[in-house]
């Protein structure tokens, strides 16, 4: 595994059959030192010949654990805190929603972090799945919540399409998780699963064409 998300993994892993003896041990060990440290803290399983990549590469090697944050599924958005989720999409984005944003969604999903600060929104648009925001906020990208909120949703929704800036800094992650992309005008599509051409293409226009979010 890339990274360990405690609060969302570590049941799971101690009820799995191989996590045994050694593994087991240390995962407990590990569960206990990281609890007493700030959310911030990990810790890096790898070998000493990956410990280099680890400290200054992004990809890294070996395995990250990190305490993090339990993941909540959503699929009625009354369930959904709108106050917090505006409160995030805005503060990860550094812009203000359309005041008619969160009603116009036709929600499939939402992922959200427990304390709100790392979150996707999953939509309906015409027969496809589109993923309308994942937010994280500056503070939290540091903690391996996004990529526990990324991992969870991905799960599930096999196949989805989103959109962003081709300015986003957060393209290289996309670029990274996605099956293909397009950049086209101001943005560049992004897509996971779809394998067929001629529904690419359709989709591509359709997802390029989408309302914005923000206020000008």
């Amino acid at each position: 595994m890339h990274s360990i998300n405690l609060a969302a993994d570590y049941e799971r892993l101690m009820q799995a059959g191989w996590v045994q003896g050694g593994m087991r041990l240390k995962l407990q060990e590990i569960h206990r030192l990281i609890e007493a440290l700030p959310l911030t803290s990990s810790v890096s399983v790898t070998t000493p010949a990956g410990l280099i990549r680890e400290l200054f590469t992004h990809g890294g090697s070996g395995t990250l654990i990190r305490m993090g944050e339990k993941i909540a599924t959503f699929t009625d958005k009354s369930n959904v805190d709108r106050a917090r989720a505006h409160e995030l999409v805005e503060a990860a984005f550094g812009r203000k929603l359309k005041s008619d944003w969160w009603d116009g969604l036709d929600i499939r999903e939402v992922y959200m972090s427990d304390s709100y600060r790392a979150g996707a929104i999953l939509t309906r648009v015409d027969d496809f799945t589109y993923l309308d925001k994942f937010a994280v906020i500056e503070e939290a990208r540091g903690e391996g919540i996004s990529r526990a909120v990324w991992r969870e949703f991905t799960k599930k929704n096999p196949v989805f399409w989103w959109r962003s800036r081709t300015a986003n800094g957060f393209n290289s992650f996309y670029a990274e998780m996605c099956s293909g992309s397009v950049k086209k005008g101001e943005w560049t599509i992004f897509w996971i699963g779809e394998t067929d051409f001629g529904k690419i293409a359709k989709t591509v226009e359709r997802v390029a064409a989408l309302p914005v979010s923000f206020e000008s």
